[in-house]
């Protein structure tokens, strides 16, 4: 498959493989390979990147189109970005930004559940706090597949974390609200409440169904809007690391809202951007 020519290989796989989970995740400066379900069996997925070209296959081979797909939703490859940067170039923080990484492009997930709980579970600490807990979850409650690479783990299903509970899942280190509305969260999976279909197209649906549910607020919602449905608009304006990126451009944090309102309609695409400047 062929990359766009902009590209940003090196950011993103950075940023994937800070967010890792062993067993489930694997990242090099090549490749991101991890487990995913395909209907009702686990597959292992790997993206190889070389120059302007991704590979991409899984194990136990699929349908060859479904690897396309995966690759394209993960890797954010069929995002229009003309639209972001025409309005970016006449925007004082975001064209020098844009400029530097024209290509920028958001690394998704594929399952708007698994995005609900990274959010829920990176809630208020850092990223490497919150990889430990994911990897202890996923490590506890992970479904097993034996690939050609060898054993590796699915993430937990909604099912999975149901009949976990809120008091094994606190066992692994989660203050009592989140392991609750982890809980609060399969339920609703396994009730049907969360269709993920209708919220991906409607962003403002989504944002009032997942702040229902307790222990979700507006930077969990924004997370998983951003990460797991895709929504181009969906922006973390609460996130540290976001205000750090846009203090140290001179923007006050009393004044995030008003500023970055102007980024509307496109302001997912401003997150990475800001993340990225924070390595800068």
């Amino acid at each position: 498959m062929r990359l766009p020519p902009d590209f940003e290989t090196a950011w993103t796989l950075s940023f994937l493989g800070a967010r890792a989970i062993p067993g489930l995740e694997l990242v090099d400066n090549l490749r991101y390979g991890r487990v995913v379900t395909l209907g009702d069996s686990l597959h292992w997925f790997e993206g190889r990147f070389a120059e302007a070209d991704l590979t991409h296959g899984t194990t136990p081979a699929a349908p060859r189109s479904g690897s396309r797909q995966m690759a394209r939703w993960l890797f954010d490859l069929d995002a229009d970005l003309e639209p972001f940067r025409e309005m970016a170039r006449r925007d004082r923080i975001l064209a020098p930004l844009v400029r530097r990484r024209p290509g920028l492009r958001r690394p998704l997930l594929l399952d708007p559940f698994e995005a609900t709980v990274r959010a829920i579970i990176g809630q208020l600490v850092s990223v490497a706090a919150a990889s430990t807990l994911l990897t202890r979850l996923v490590q506890t409650f992970g479904t097993v597949l034996t690939s050609r690479r060898g054993p590796a783990l699915a993430f937990p299903s909604a099912a999975d974390l149901e009949a976990a509970g809120h008091r094994r899942l606190a066992r692994l280190g989660l203050p009592r609200g989140k392991a609750n509305a982890l809980v609060a969260v399969a339920e609703r999976c396994r009730r049907g409440d969360l269709d993920w279909a209708d919220l991906r197209g409607d962003a403002a649906l989504a944002d009032r169904v997942l702040r229902r549910i307790p222990g979700i607020g507006p930077w969990t919602s924004g997370y998983v809007r951003w990460r797991g449905l895709g929504d181009p608009d969906a922006f973390l304006d609460a996130d540290l690391g976001i205000i750090k990126a846009l203090e140290a451009r001179r923007l006050a944090r009393r004044d995030i809202g008003r500023r970055t309102d102007r980024w509307r309609p496109w302001r997912g695409f401003a997150i990475a951007h800001l993340w990225a400047a924070l390595a800068e």
